[in-house]
C-alpha cells in the first residue's frame, strides 16, 4: 500500500449522498484510505446530503471545534403531513388540509418565529441520549422521551421558493439545530402540519461545498495518487477552526478557508460544488 495513505492527518470534506449514514461515509473512508483512525464532525441523517468533515489521524483531535461551527441548511419542508420522525421517511401520523389563508406572507410570519436564541427540544428519533440509549432506539420500541429543550440560534430562516404545499428554504444556524424539529415546529404553527421532505448541509463551520467531493470523484482521486490535492491540512484547521469556534458570529463557511485545488478526475461534481443559490421570494 502507498505509505502516504498510512500517515494521513487531515480533513477531507465528502458530499455525503442520500441514503447513507453518516458513520457509513466514515466506514468508507477508512476502507479507501486502509486506515483506521476516522471520524466524522457532525451527523447528516441518512436522508441528507451535503457537507460532512471527514477527520483523519491526528486531525479527530479537532472534530469538537469543527463540529461547534455554524451550519448552512437548504431544504424542503412539506406542509399538510405529520410525521413520528418529523421527516418524510416516518411513518405518517396525521394529514390536515391546507387552509384558505395560507400564502407567503402567513408563512414569512411563521418562519420569522422560528429565528433568533430559541428553545428546541430534539426529535423523538434522534441521536440524542437518555440514560445511555439513543432516543431513536427507545423511539423504535414504542417509547416517546421528551427531553428538556435547549437554547440554539437561528441566524436567518430564508423562503427561498413557495409552491403549496412545498417550502424551499435556507437556514443559518448554530451547531445543535435540528432542522426536522423547525419543520415540524413551523407546519403546526400554521395549524396543517409539516415535514421535512429533503435537506442538504452547504456549510459545516469553515467548509462549505467548494470543498467537498462525491464518493466516486474520491476513488478517481485515490486511483490517481492525488489524494493530497484534496487533503486539507491540520494547520489549516487549526489556524481558523478554534478561533472560530470560540466567536459564535465569525462567519461560516468556505470564505475561512478557500478550496483547494482540484484534480481532473474531481470535477465531476462541480454541477453540485458550484451550483447557484437560488434567489430569495
Amino acid at each position: 500500500m502507498d505509505p502516504v495513505r498510512l500517515m494521513i492527518d487531515g480533513i477531507l470534506v465528502i458530499d455525503k449522498p442520500v441514503g447513507m449514514t453518516s458513520f457509513g461515509v466514515v466506514s468508507m473512508v477508512r476502507r479507501r484510505l486502509g486506515i483506521k483512525k476516522a471520524g466524522h464532525a457532525g451527523t447528516l441523517d441518512p436522508m441528507a446530503t451535503g457537507v460532512l468533515p471527514v477527520c483523519l489521524g491526528k486531525a479527530t483531535k479537532l472534530a469538537q471545534f469543527i463540529m461547534g461551527g455554524q451550519k448552512v441548511y437548504e431544504g424542503v419542508i412539506r406542509l399538510g403531513v405529520s410525521t413520528d420522525t418529523y421527516d418524510s421517511e416516518g411513518v405518517v401520523m396525521g394529514t390536515r388540509p391546507l387552509g384558505p389563508g395560507l400564502d407567503i406572507g402567513a408563512i414569512r410570519e411563521a418562519a420569522d418565529g422560528f429565528t433568533g436564541k430559541i428553545l428546541q427540544a430534539p426529535p423523538p428519533f434522534s441521536a440524542v441520549k437518555h440514560n445511555g440509549q439513543p432516543l431513536y432506539k427507545l423511539a423504535r420500541k414504542g417509547i416517546l422521551i421528551e427531553k428538556a429543550p435547549r437554547q440554539v440560534e437561528v441566524f436567518s430562516f430564508d423562503l427561498l421558493k413557495v409552491d403549496i404545499p412545498d417550502i424551499s428554504f435556507r437556514i443559518h444556524c448554530s451547531k445543535g439545530t435540528y432542522i426536522r424539529s423547525i419543520a415540524h415546529g413551523l407546519g403546526e404553527a400554521l395549524g396543517c402540519g409539516g415535514c421535512l421532505a429533503a435537506l442538504r448541509r452547504t456549510v459545516n463551520g469553515q467548509f462549505g461545498l467548494g470543498h467537498a467531493i462525491g464518493i466516486d470523484a474520491l476513488d478517481g482521486i485515490l486511483a490517481a495518487d492525488r489524494l493530497l490535492d484534496v487533503l486539507i491540512p491540520i494547520d489549516m484547521v487549526r489556524a481558523v477552526g478554534v478561533a472560530g469556534a470560540a466567536n459564535p458570529r465569525a462567519s461560516a463557511g468556505p470564505d475561512h478557508i478557500g478550496p483547494r485545488e482540484r484534480p481532473a478526475s474531481s470535477l465531476e461534481t462541480e454541477d453540485l460544488c458550484g451550483a447557484q443559490t437560488p434567489n430569495l421570494i
